[in-house]
């Protein structure tokens, strides 16, 4: 290597240099650690309890939280805890109170028996996760305020340290756990279960003692005036729009836009519920009684929504009208979940917000529908599930944190912006060696197919999280955080659902279907593309402010 070169990446190393660094990788550690209190360590004590596999599947329910922590998320962002907060700040305060809900769910956890308690295991591994998701969403913001705005080449190495970290917790902390828990059944120790979960105790104990010591609080004054501001605009705002009719004027927005939006969707679901061939074709697939139980279930849940839109509308404009104090206490909760996307729109204007929106729920689209379908598809061509192991599950804690560090020095040398678009051509090509695997499945393309998708995997999940951490607003940075993740993980939850569905379509063709999934990567690619004059500067830290 040229001393050139050399030069060159010791000064892109030199990134990690920073203590921040060390910081991030320690909060990432706190974020993935609970994963292994209600997954693997609750996983396994369930099968040894004699638990069939369906009833072990439904406590992975619990995990459900984490895609809905958006909508507590401005809570987080805004509400002050007493005494807590004054003493520790905004978000090591609820980094504190969530670490203490742990915990408690942990000690309750290692008094009960899977045998007879089963109902209450379920409801403190909830509890768990919602403190966890909630801890989430603090732990985000800190790591997005701890770098500044003007600092881009540190975002992807932030990432970067915060992937390596949750994997640190949860792969390293899960394996301190099973070890400790096979260490109690060697020596003969009946109840090793609840005694590892009270030594997972003293790891929680010693990461948040570790996390006040070490990591402060980031810098509050200009977020805390940007709320102030934002809570007295909200007040004028419902002031000005009070109905000076309130009758006629609930009446109207009852019947009005939201009732029409409704109608459409209802109308939507009714047709594919009456539908003879959308009726047959599901009802085969889920039974009758499910899908006309979800066509009133859906409609029971619109009619809720749309009850409770227009109560809150009500008690708006009664408050508004008739209570000052209450005005306040209402501006405040407004102002919390809406300025939050108000100063979003204002600061991109419509047009690049919704092209924004759009790219984030599409970019990791096609790796999604590959991953949801990737192991069915090793089994199908002839791979063993040891090949499986050792390839795709054994190297993948590790390769996630060098592949990690990888993607965050190519953000740091290109810039954010073309990070991002490089690692979407790159999470593209990656479907295309799976295309060529399922028309030639041998080992040596097995082992490259996967090792690749791992590498492109890291590098734009990396330049993904960097990406959106750089769009957040410093005012309301867990809120919008919160929001562009959840949206991320559209397409890997809900949208993604259809992949089995259309390697069916095709007729069991895995090369056309990869072929399709490379597809699916070049719209979010071409909307980058329509915005790179409006992103690129932000992205590149050449201004603090969007433009």
């Amino acid at each position: 290597m040229s001393s050139k070169r050399t030069a060159r990446l010791t000064n892109a190393l030199s990134i990690y240099a920073d203590w921040r660094m060390a910081k991030i990788l320690l909060i990432g550690f706190v974020s993935g650690f609970p994963w292994v209190l209600i997954g693997s360590m609750i996983t396994l004590w369930l099968q040894e309890e004699g638990f069939s596999r369906s009833g072990i599947g439904l406590f992975g329910l619990v995990f459900t939280v984490y895609a809905f922590n958006m909508l507590w998320a401005p809570v987080v962002d805004s509400v002050r805890i007493p005494f807590l907060t004054r003493a520790l700040g905004q978000r090591r305060s609820w980094i504190t109170a969530m670490q203490g809900i742990i915990a408690l769910g942990v000690a309750a956890l290692s008094r009960l028996d899977p045998a007879h308690d089963i109902v209450a295991m379920s409801g403190w591994a909830l509890a768990i996760a919602i403190a966890s998701s909630t801890q989430d969403v603090a732990i985000d913001a800190t790591r997005i305020e701890l770098i500044g705005r003007m600092e881009a080449k540190k975002v992807g190495a932030g990432s970067a340290m915060a992937t390596s970290g949750w994997w640190a917790g949860y792969g390293l902390g899960g394996s301190l756990a099973l070890f400790t828990a096979q260490a109690f059944q060697n020596r003969g120790v009946e109840d090793y279960w609840p005694l590892t979960y009270l030594v997972t105790l003293g790891v929680i104990a010693v990461s948040l003692a570790a996390v006040l010591w070490f990591v402060e609080e980031p810098p509050r004054s200009e977020r805390e005036a940007g709320q102030s501001e934002d809570v007295l605009r909200m007040r004028e705002m419902l002031v000005a729009t009070s109905a000076r009719g309130l009758r006629g004027r609930a009446v109207r927005f009852v019947l009005g836009r939201p009732a029409l939006v409704s109608s459409a969707v209802a109308a939507f679901f009714l047709t594919l519920l009456l539908h003879p061939y959308a009726k047959s074709g599901l009802e085969s697939r889920v039974g009758e009684r499910t899908w006309v139980g979800f066509g009133m279930l859906f409609g029971v849940l619109l009619t809720a929504a749309l009850a409770l839109w227009a109560l809150l509308y009500l008690i708006k404009e009664i408050v508004v009208r008739r209570d000052r104090r209450g005005a306040e206490v209402l501006a405040r909760v407004y102002s919390i979940y809406y300025m939050p996307v108000e100063r979003f729109l204002r600061s991109h204007g419509t047009r690049v917000g919704a092209i924004i929106i759009a790219t984030i729920i599409l970019f990791k689209v096609g790796e999604a529908f590959l991953g949801r379908m990737s192991l069915v598809f090793y089994k199908e061509i002839g791979f063993s599930k040891s090949d499986i192991a050792l390839y795709q599950k054994g190297l993948g804690t590790f390769s996630v944190c060098f592949f990690s560090v990888v993607g965050s020095l190519i953000n740091a040398r290109y810039g954010l912006f073309k990070g991002i678009f490089a690692s979407g051509v790159a999470m593209a090509s990656t479907n295309l060696l799976f295309a060529l695997l399922a028309a030639h499945p041998v080992k040596w393309l097995f082992t490259c197919a996967v090792v690749t998708d791992q590498f492109t995997t890291a590098i734009s999940t990396v330049a993904f999280v960097a990406f959106i951490s750089q769009l957040c607003d410093r005012t309301y940075t867990a809120t919008q955080y919160a929001a562009f993740a959840s949206l991320g993980n559209l397409s890997r939850t809900t949208l993604s659902a259809g992949s089995g569905a259309v390697v069916d379509a095709l007729g069991g063709n895995w090369s056309l279907f990869f072929v399709i999934t490379t597809c699916m990567v070049v719209p979010s690619l071409l909307l980058l593309l329509l915005v790179r004059k409006d992103l690129q500067p932000l992205m590149e830290g050449r201004t603090a402010k969007f433009l």
